[in-house]
């Protein structure tokens, strides 16, 4: 109500009157609304934009996490491949020693 008696005001005060003053109020009042819905729109990208980054950022971290878990598996398997050559180096140099022993034995 306020923006009404405002445009009237400035429309009686730019010399508008009757018929004239009802076209320029609901020109400029179309204006307004014009104005509002696209800040409207504006901010709503702006919000859709935002989710997405956000979006984009929680993927990026899930794809992080992702890719250290992956590198621990790796790591472990090496480890543990690692491990077991030990142990087969281990009981083949057994093996050999007493193989030795049983020769020098006989």
């Amino acid at each position: 109500m306020e923006e009404l008696q405002g445009l009237v005001e400035i429309g009686t005060k730019l010399g508008y009157k009757g018929e004239s003053l009802n076209q320029f109020v609901e020109k400029e009042r179309e204006c307004v609304r014009k104005e509002q819905e696209q800040t409207r729109e504006r901010d709503e990208r702006a919000a859709e934009r935002e989710a997405k980054r956000v979006e984009a950022e929680a993927e990026t971290k899930r794809l992080e996490i992702v890719a250290q878990r992956a590198q621990a598996e790796i790591e472990l398997q090496r480890r543990t491949l690692e491990i077991n050559h030990e142990k087969e180096m281990k009981a083949l140099e057994l093996q050999r020693q007493q193989q030795a022993s049983t020769s020098e034995a006989n």
